[in-house]
């Protein structure tokens, strides 16, 4: 202790530089690590909670009945916040399920359900389409089939989706299949695309 004392100044203050210079690297290494860690554990959040949709299409043809559809299914491990939808057949755009059904040809039943604004739950699988022909309604089957041919060829569907975090991703369904979850900086606010159907009134042709 005495040696310590007696050691010239200049030699003591280079002790307490270095000994705050230490202290300083100590600082900065203890917010690296907790800089660290809170991206560690944000990740993990994040990871937590990702959606991730696939779109199918379908086709089933049993017992004279043919059955053509799209599908949505939520396979991640959270929410899915639909934003967005598009379908498209070749260049044509289309923008609600009462186009898409004009398109097909007559006779044609229909389930459908609402895309964008909805909440798609973890595990979650909704029908968005389908459209069904019993083979007694239609004289000419080939045609139907002619036209699922030209949806399978020709479609192109995108759902833009965020999780409860705000992270975005585009998943879409080409001609030539699935394609996996694209991440997006954001999904558009608005959407030409309509959910609704016009619902006629089975009464209204008894009466004109």
């Amino acid at each position: 202790m005495g040696a310590l004392l007696t050691q010239p100044p200049k030699l003591r203050l280079r002790f307490e530089t270095v000994g705050s210079i230490a202290a300083i690297l100590v600082g900065i290494a203890a917010i690296m690590v907790s800089w660290d860690q809170g991206r560690v554990m944000r990740a993990q959040q994040h990871a937590s909670v990702l959606p991730a949709i696939q779109i199918d299409g379908y086709v089933n043809e049993n017992a004279g009945r043919l059955t053509a559809g799209l599908r949505l299914r939520n396979n991640g491990v959270g929410p899915a916040l639909i934003h967005d939808f598009t379908l498209a057949l070749g260049d044509e755009t289309v923008t609600g399920w009462d186009e898409f059904t004009a398109l097909a040809p007559s006779g044609s039943g229909r389930n459908w359900s609402s895309v964008t604004g909805r909440v798609l739950g973890q595990g979650e699988e909704i029908t968005a389409i389908e459209l069904f022909w019993e083979e007694a309604s239609t004289e000419d089957l080939s045609a139907l089939r002619n036209f699922v041919v030209g949806l399978t060829s020709a479609i192109d569907v995108s759902a833009c989706y965020c999780s409860v975090f705000d992270r975005c991703f585009i998943s879409r369904l080409g001609s030539d299949g699935a394609l996996l979850p694209e991440p997006v900086r954001t999904c558009p606010e608005t959407s030409d695309w309509t959910n609704q159907v016009e619902l006629v009134d089975p009464t209204a042709a008894e009466t004109e």
